[in-house]
């Protein structure tokens, strides 16, 4: 009930997004499409596994596994986006990703206030952890999505030395 226990789940998350992005940085993601699609439903599902955490640590382990899954998704799509798009178009193009991410962003903290108070935390935690899920597998649905493959040209070529972690 005090402030600094949110301020130490914000930090797990925050750890696990570093740590991960630090593995994902490393790795030669071949399909962006799949990585998007597994590394947000595995958020998701530690979302549900939040809504079983009644104690300090549990709940601070899955802010900690989110962060690290979530790299997976984050990453290699603007990477995609970036080695994909037209130099002419990809200002525009991140644009639009951007802005509609802001968008959605206010209306989802509205929405989900709205239902904290009507189904409760728990069932709340339920909703959006499977509703990540959901929605990322729809994403399956879309065999170009799935195919898509990062072009040669995005990774570094062979022999480049390993970047240094500061």
């Amino acid at each position: 009930g005090k402030p600094q226990t949110l301020a130490w789940f914000e930090a797990a998350f925050f750890i696990g997004m570093v740590l991960g992005s630090a593995v994902v940085g490393r790795l030669k993601i071949v399909r962006p499409g799949l990585s998007f699609i597994f590394g947000l439903a595995g958020c998701g599902l530690t979302v549900v596994a939040m809504a079983y955490s009644r104690t300090f640590w549990p709940y601070f382990l899955w802010n900690l596994a989110a962060g690290l899954a979530v790299p997976f998704s984050w990453i290699p799509m603007p990477s995609y986006v970036q080695a994909t798009v037209p130099d002419e178009f990809r200002g525009r193009v991140n644009a639009v990703l951007n802005m509609a991410q802001m968008g959605v962003q206010p209306l989802g903290m509205g929405v989900a206030g709205i239902l904290i108070d009507r189904i409760g935390l728990m069932n709340m935690f339920f909703l959006m952890g499977f509703g990540m899920v959901g929605a990322c597998m729809t994403g399956l649905a879309s065999r170009s999505f799935v195919r898509a493959r990062m072009p040669a040209s995005a990774s570094p070529p062979e022999g480049t030395p390993e970047p240094a972690i500061a």
